[in-house]
């Protein structure tokens, strides 16, 4: 279920196009849903084993080194080696809405997320990458407010041994997905900020900016988001529409010129489907929430 305010709005930029049916861009394991969920798994890929979309050689270690052995990483499975989920318990959003104190009104952040991303992700990409790690690594998020988080903190490192070719750049997905900029990164790192799912998700409801979001890494992707599968709260929201969805999906299709697939219509929505896919290929990873210390 979704509120019809959410879905009323229009998304821009619309879904990606592929006049000759093929992408060379994205992994052919990592755009595989996108594939299914938005292209009637009709779009031709380049194969994961093309030199273009080659991991470092010790990718899968490092993995190992991050995730621990209950977590098992599959050589010969490329969408278990090139995306990982992590989970992280709890629900740790926090809403600004103090412009006064230089925080934008109605964005999200989340401290925990940051915390995983800077205390755990980035050191064991650092010691595949090190001073090409800027190069080679973005961070992905849906709203300001965690970009400024994120900037704050990636600013400190540089205090701490740190180089600044050492240092991911962090974009929104709206200015990254903007004509000019069209930012992608061998290894992307998506923050989704949400800690549920469902109507929960705010900007990230709406699957074409969700489409944005996960296809910015061409090798690799590692998400980091709340446990979006389970969420108690679903269907007891007040002012929910259960055919909303379907007919903003088939208005907004149409508006595009194309036809919405079976699985755009049954999923809740399009990060939904992605987190099945991953727990799907044995991707996800629990985390406890780490306290931030001021």
């Amino acid at each position: 279920m979704i509120s019809k305010q959410t879905l009323n709005k229009v998304p821009t930029p619309p879904l990606r196009r592929y006049p000759d049916g093929k992408q060379g861009d994205i992994d052919s394991s990592l755009f595989f849903p996108t594939n299914i969920y938005f292209y009637h798994n009709k779009i031709k890929t380049i194969p994961s084993n093309f030199p273009l979309f080659d991991l470092p050689q010790r990718w899968n270690d490092m993995l190992r080194s991050m995730l621990g052995p209950e977590y098992p990483v599959s050589d010969g499975v490329e969408t278990n080696t090139r995306l990982r989920w992590f989970e992280v318990e709890g629900d740790n959003v926090q809403v600004s809405n103090d412009e006064e104190r230089g925080k934008l009104p109605d964005s999200s952040s989340n401290w925990t997320h940051h915390l995983l991303v800077i205390d755990e992700i980035l050191p064991a990409l650092r010691t595949l990458y090190g001073l090409n790690l800027r190069s080679n690594v973005i961070i992905f998020v849906p709203y300001e407010r965690q970009r400024q988080v994120y900037n704050a903190a990636l600013g400190r490192l540089l205090y701490q041994s740190w180089r600044e070719t050492e240092i991911p750049e962090v974009w929104t997905i709206t200015a990254a997905s903007e004509g000019h900029h069209n930012v992608t990164a061998n290894v992307a790192i998506l923050d989704l900020v949400k800690s549920k799912g469902g109507p929960e998700l705010g900007f990230l409801q709406n699957d074409d900016r969700a489409a944005i979001m996960f296809t910015r890494g061409r090798k690799a992707c590692l998400v980091v988001s709340g446990d979006l599968h389970y969420n108690p709260d679903d269907n007891w929201l007040p002012g929910t529409d259960e055919y909303a969805r379907e007919k903003a999906i088939k208005w907004e299709a149409e508006r595009q010129g194309r036809t919405p697939t079976y699985e755009q219509l049954s999923s809740d929505n399009a990060v939904s489907y992605y987190d099945m896919h991953a727990r799907s290929y044995r991707c996800t990873v629990r985390r406890a929430a780490k306290k931030y210390l001021w």
